[in-house]
């Protein structure tokens, strides 16, 4: 659609986001917008996944507690939903993804391995517009004592699968991963 969406922090810590209209080799950038106030320290990360059936956006984060916020896109407009809560755990890794078959984006996380726990959760998410985001219950695996980071999703429409690929990074030396739900 020729649109994206940039997120970064400031000095702050602030998680910021800019849309970006793209045309030719011509890139726009539009206003900044806070998605949340203090949220990432340099461990955290996050990331942004696009539902092409309603072109509009979908923000996941940790900042102690998983959070996410939808967003819409008018030229280079980004017009956003609070932030809600998606889950009160500490995350190791982040993935996002839509699933135009489901109809919603699923956001896989990896524990950060605190207590030994190194769950992983698939959380669906249900969005419209820039409205709050709604969280179905998650999903869940466990890969023995493995921490997964480096977390990026990937739906293949053709065999209508979600695959996320990450590091585990605990496991005598960084290997990659393919995880399927």
């Amino acid at each position: 659609n020729g649109k994206a969406i940039i997120t970064y922090t400031n000095s702050n810590s602030d998680l910021k986001a800019r849309a970006a209209s793209i045309s030719g080799t011509t890139i726009t950038l539009g206003t900044e917008v806070e998605l949340h106030s203090y949220a990432l320290s340099s461990l955290r990360e996050c990331k942004v996944a696009y539902n092409k059936d309603d072109d509009n956006f979908l923000a996941v984060w940790s900042d102690n507690s998983l959070q996410c916020a939808a967003m819409t896109v008018s030229g280079t407009t980004i017009t956003k939903s609070a932030a809600t809560q998606v889950a009160n755990i500490e995350t190791r890794g982040i993935g996002v993804v839509y699933d135009s078959r489901l109809k919603h984006f699923w956001a896989h996380v990896s524990r950060d391995g605190n207590n030994n726990d190194t769950t992983n959760y698939y959380y669906p998410i249900t969005e419209t517009g820039a409205t709050a985001p709604s969280i179905g219950t998650a999903k869940t695996t466990t890969f023995s004592s493995y921490l997964i980071d480096g977390l990026n999703c990937l739906y293949v429409e053709s065999d209508n699968i979600v695959t996320s690929i990450g590091r585990i990074t605990n496991s005598g030396g960084n290997q990659n991963d393919i995880i399927t739900i």
